[in-house]
């Protein structure tokens, strides 16, 4: 609905200027990956995370469209159907989350994370029911 994208720009604005302080009011966001990480579920429990191996890829937040994409070995489109607000964990670090659907209609949260803990770094997370990464970012200006 026309409320619920008016949300999720709202949202995605705040994100804008709560985790970059150079913002340049254009309406995407560019990232560039410098690592990557996963775990997954093994029976019951999820597994360790791997150790982080060295990427370089884009991502991109297009804001007007609701859209998220990776630009991995095979290209990852989201799109933004709730933005889910923001929260704090015990050590400080803030998570922007948002629930979205990738190009084949399955469900997954993306997080956004500023790691004040560790000098205010930015993650990104995708998690799945039965899998999750990870990806060191910094903002592309």
């Amino acid at each position: 609905t026309q409320m619920a994208t008016f949300s999720a720009k709202s949202i995605l604005f705040f994100l804008t200027f709560s985790l970059i302080s150079t913002f340049s009011f254009s309406q995407v966001i560019t990232m560039q990956t410098t690592g990557f990480a996963y775990q997954y579920v093994e029976g019951n429990y999820w597994s360790d995370w791997t150790d982080f191996e060295p990427t370089q890829m884009p991502i991109v937040i297009d804001i007007d469209h609701d859209q998220i994409v990776i630009y991995s070995a095979e290209t990852q489109i989201y799109d933004v159907m709730k933005a889910e607000g923001s929260s704090y964990d015990e050590d400080g670090d803030e998570f922007l989350s948002f629930y979205c659907v990738n190009e084949d209609g399955i469900a997954c949260r993306i997080r956004l994370a500023m790691l004040n803990s560790q000098g205010g770094r930015y993650q990104f997370y995708v998690d799945f029911d039965d899998m999750r990464w990870v990806y060191n970012v910094y903002i592309v200006e």
